[in-house]
This record gives C-alpha cells, sequence and structure tokens, in this order.
C-alpha cells in the first residue's frame, strides 16, 4: 500500500506544479485578484485528500468499508438528485452544465463520488446477491447515470461511467479474459470508423481545438493532460502517464480470495484506466468532449476526495486480488 500511496501523491504533486505554471495565467483570464488562489485552493484540497486517506486506512474491517461505500453511495445518489431540482444559487449553470452542488462555502461535485459508490455497490451485490441480480444492479446504475447526464449535460462523466460499468459487466460474467481483446476491439472500430472518412476526422479534430479555446474556471481539471502537454512537452506526458501505469500495476498486484473485495479492485482499476485513456484521447484530439476529471491529476475538492478515499478503502482489504 505503501507504493500505491506514494506514486499517487507524486502524481498529486505534479499536477500541482503544472497548476503553479498556470496561475498567472489563470487569474489573468478570470479576473483574479490573487495569482496565487487556485494553487493555494489545490494544495489545500491535496492535504485534504491525504487527511482522508489517513483517516480511513486504520479502519481494517469489512464493516467499515461497507459502511463506508454505503454512505459514500447513498449520499452521492440524494446529491445527485437534489442537483437537478434545487435553484440554481445551490447548483449553478456552468456552460449550461449542471455539475457542482453548494453548501455555503462547500461545493462538492457528486458525480463522482457517485462513481465510487457504485464500484463499492457492484461489488457489495457481486458478493451477497446471484450474478443475475449483479447484472440487474448495473443496469439500473446505467439507466440512473444516463437519466442524470441527460438533465445535467454532463457527458464526460456519463462517458466514463457507463464505460466502466459495461467493463464490469463483461467480468462479472465471466468474459475477463476476453475482457482485453473486447476493448481493444472497441478502441480498434471506433478509431478506423473515424480515420475512414477525413469528414468525420475533421469535424472531431475542430470540435475539440475549439473546446481548448475557451476554458472554463470551473473545469480546469478537464484538460490537465492537454496543459500539461502544451506546457511541458511530451517527455513529462508521457512520465505522467508511466507514473499511472505503475499506480495501477501496484494495485492489480494486491491479492484477496474475497470476491465482492475483488471486484471492488478490478473496478478501481479499470476506473483509473478507462479515465486515463479518455484524457489521453482528448489531449490527442480525438475526443469531441472535454476529457472526464482525471484522477490524482485535477484540480478540484471532490476529485481530490475521491481519489484519496478509493485508494484508502483499497488499504482496508489488504489482500485484495484481481486475477484470477
Amino acid at each position: 500500500m505503501t507504493k500505491i500511496l506514494t506514486i499517487a501523491t507524486i502524481i498529486s504533486v505534479s499536477y500541482v506544479y503544472l497548476l503553479s505554471s498556470f496561475s498567472v495565467e489563470f487569474s489573468s483570464m478570470f479576473g483574479f485578484a490573487d495569482e496565487t488562489m487556485l494553487l493555494k485552493k489545490q494544495v489545500l484540497y491535496l492535504l485534504a485528500g491525504l487527511v482522508t486517506f489517513i483517516g480511513v486506512t486504520p479502519l481494517k474491517t469489512s464493516k467499515c468499508f461497507n459502511c463506508i461505500g454505503a454512505f459514500v453511495f447513498v449520499s452521492s445518489v440524494i446529491l445527485l438528485l437534489l442537483m437537478l431540482v434545487v435553484p440554481h444559487s445551490f447548483a449553478p449553470l456552468i456552460d449550461a452544465k449542471k455539475l457542482f452542488i453548494s453548501f455555503g462555502s462547500i461545493t462538492l461535485q457528486p458525480i463522482y463520488f457517485f462513481m465510487l459508490g457504485a464500484i463499492w455497490f457492484i461489488s457489495y451485490i457481486y458478493e451477497k446477491q446471484t450474478i443475475k441480480n449483479t447484472n440487474l444492479s448495473i443496469i439500473i446504475l446505467m439507466f440512473f447515470t444516463a437519466f442524470i447526464s441527460y438533465f445535467s449535460h454532463d457527458y464526460s462523466a456519463f462517458l466514463l461511467i457507463e464505460l466502466l460499468l459495461l467493463s464490469l459487466i463483461f467480468y462479472i460474467n465471466g468474459l475477463s479474459k476476453f475482457l482485453l481483446g473486447t476493448i481493444l476491439a472497441f478502441i480498434t472500430s471506433v478509431t478506423l470508423f473515424i480515420l475512414s472518412a477525413p469528414h468525420r476526422l475533421s469535424r472531431l479534430q475542430s470540435w475539440l481545438d475549439a473546446s481548448h479555446l475557451e476554458i472554463s474556471k470551473n473545469l480546469l481539471d478537464e484538460s490537465s493532460l492537454f496543459f500539461l502537454y502544451n506546457s511541458l512537452g511530451e517527455p513529462m506526458l508521457l512520465t505522467i502517464i508511466a507514473l499511472f501505469m505503475a499506480l495501477i500495476y501496484f494495485i492489480i498486484r494486491k491479492g484477496s480470495s474475497n470476491e465482492g473485495t475483488k471486484l471492488f479492485s478490478v473496478g478501481v482499476v479499470l476506473f483509473i484506466s478507462i479515465d486515463l485513456f479518455l484524457n489521453i484521447l482528448a489531449t490527442s484530439g480525438y475526443l469531441p468532449i472535454h476529457a472526464p476529471s482525471l484522477f490524482f491529476y485535477s484540480y478540484g475538492f471532490s476529485i481530490s476526495i475521491v481519489s484519496f478515499l478509493m485508494i484508502a478503502l483499497l488499504s482496508i482489504n489488504d489482500n485484495i486480488k484481481i486475477l484470477r
């Protein structure tokens, strides 16, 4: 677990360094009086994430694991539904999207808590119920996510969680040995479809380029790899990607005979992997929407808390094994 925490912290600190290089630019762009305001906030968010990890990891029982998972899942569902109905003073429209819900000085992005809670919920159902009930639960979660995304217009998060849920269906139904081939086939098919017609490639490229011309101050996290590539170049981008691959590798190396906790770990690996892949697509110019927030490497309180809570929940089950 020490290696996982170390790599995660290095990635997060690297993002703080990246953000520091843009502090003056962002302050000028959005009229902030304090040039280091974003940097100071992200440092506090990182510290909050580390405190969350330190506070959760001593709880080394399955009961604590399930209590925390249930709280995250249920509360995130409530917050997502509230976000759709409360006045704009509590859930403001940002670029025609409803992404946040505010309680005084606290602003939360509940969709990322929901994603983590959904992984716990699926692993819990998988351990306690039949595969049929687990599949039904995943399908319900997919429809719920589609409903929330339709009214909030948060399509990047929708894409991330739908791909995650589909991948978990493959794994649960005994298709884990075909999962990699299925993902590669999907990626290849989409790539060939885009490249087969120049107008598709041109349309997607121009759409992505246009989206980067005007940056929303509430969506700084969505283009972190793009900022990294354009400010520090390809070597630094490859270094961060390598760190993420190392993080995924060390999570996979953990082991357990318990099917529920094993599935939770599978979900976390898929969560990080799909998120990283979508961000790489966006940086390369082949994703026609904003990339979803990248775990450990994005701006914001919610994504920082979820990132470190995710590996804290893994640490509760010290002997989790993914490979069957």
